[in-house]
C-alpha cells in the first residue's frame, strides 16, 4: 500500500505526523500483513482504492491452513479471496491508519489520496526489495522467521527466508502492556495447535512478536526512544524496540494492543524507512 504523500497516525486532525516532521511519505510502500482490508468500508470505498487492476494484489494473512513460504494455487486462492472482506476487522484497522482517507469534514485534501495496493514492480516485472518492516504489535509467531526452531531445528518459521527480501532494517515493537498478543494469541494458538516453536514456557511457545520480539533471529535490542533517537539498522537485521514505557494505555481484553499512535513510534519508523535521520 502506498501513502501518498502523507503519512497520518489516528484520526486526521488528531495527530497529523505529517506536519510534525515534514515528512511528505511519497515513495513510501507499506505492506500490512494482517487479515486484508475491508473493500466497502467508508475509508476505502469512495475512490475505490482496493479495486480494478490492483484488487487481485491483496492477501488474508492470517489463515491457519495455508503455506505462505511456498503457498499452492489453492493456498493462493484462499489468500485472496478473503483479502478484501477482513472478517477479523485488524487489518482494515491497520491499513486506515496508515491511509485511511476519510478528512475531518468528510473530505480528502487535495493531493493527500492515499493508492492503496499499488504495484511495485522492477524492470520486467521483477519485484523490487521492500526498503524497510516495521511490525507494530505484531500478532502472529515471534517464531516466524526463524531459519531454525529451537525445539526443532529440521523446521523453520513460516516466514523463513523472508528476511533477505528487505533491503532495510526490520523492526519490531513489543510490550507486556499488549494482553492481545501477550496473552490472547497464545492462548488461541494453543487451541488451534499453531505452534511455531516448543519450549518449556507453552505461552513462549506460541507467543507473538508483540510481546517480546522477534526471537531465534539473532535481533539486536533497545529502548523504544523518545523523537531524535539515532538507531542503529542493518540490512535485513531484526531490530527489536521496547516499547514498555510507550505502548501502555487499554483496557481488557486487548490491553495497551491499539496504543500505537505516539510520536516515538513514528520517529523510529521514519527512521527506519530513511525518510528522517
Amino acid at each position: 500500500m502506498r501513502s501518498l504523500p502523507a503519512i497520518i497516525g489516528g484520526e486526521w486532525g488528531r495527530v497529523d505526523w505529517y506536519h510534525l516532521f515534514s515528512a511528505a511519505g511519497a515513495g513510501i510502500a507499506w505492506a500490512v500483513v494482517d487479515s486484508g482490508i475491508d473493500a466497502a468500508h467508508p475509508h476505502f470505498r469512495p475512490y475505490n482504492t482496493l479495486g480494478d487492476e490492483v484488487a487481485q494484489l491483496h492477501r488474508d494473512f492470517t489463515l491457519t491452513d495455508v503455506d505462505y513460504a511456498h503457498p499452492s494455487d489453492a493456498d493462493l486462492k484462499k489468500m485472496i479471496d478473503g483479502a478484501q472482506i477482513d472478517s477479523r476487522g485488524h487489518g482494515t484497522h491497520v491499513a486506515g491508519i496508515i491511509a485511511g482517507s476519510i478528512h475531518k469534514d468528510g473530505k480528502i485534501p487535495d493531493g493527500l489520496r492515499p493508492v492503496v495496493g499499488q504495484r511495485a514492480d522492477g524492470p520486467a516485472g521483477i519485484a523490487l526489495a521492500v526498503e524497510s518492516v516495521m511490525l507494530l504489535q505484531g500478532a502472529f509467531s515471534h517464531f516466524a522467521f526463524a531459519d531454525k526452531l529451537p525445539q526443532d531445528p529440521s523446521r523453520g518459521g513460516a516466514l523463513k527466508g523472508m528476511a533477505a527480501r528487505v533491503d532495510g532494517p526490520i523492526c519490531v515493537t513489543h510490550s507486556l502492556k499488549d494482553t492481545a498478543v501477550g496473552t490472547a494469541y497464545p492462548l488461541a494458538s494453543l487451541a488451534a495447535r499453531d505452534d511455531a516453536a516448543a519450549l518449556g514456557d507453552p505461552l513462549y511457545r506460541w507467543g507473538a512478536m508483540g510481546h517480546d520480539g522477534a526471537q531465534a533471529v539473532g535481533a539486536a535490542q533497545t529502548i523504544l526512544g523518545q523523537v531524535g533517537t539515532k538507531y542503529s539498522f542493518g540490512v535485513g537485521s531484526f531490530l527489536n524496540l521496547d516499547a514498555n514505557q510507550v505502548i501502555t494505555q487499554g483496557g481488557p481484553p486487548s490491553g495497551a494492543h491499539s496504543d500505537i499512535v505516539h510520536p516515538q513510534i513514528a520517529w523510529a519508523l521514519l527512521s527506519s524507512a530513511r525518510v528522517v535521520t
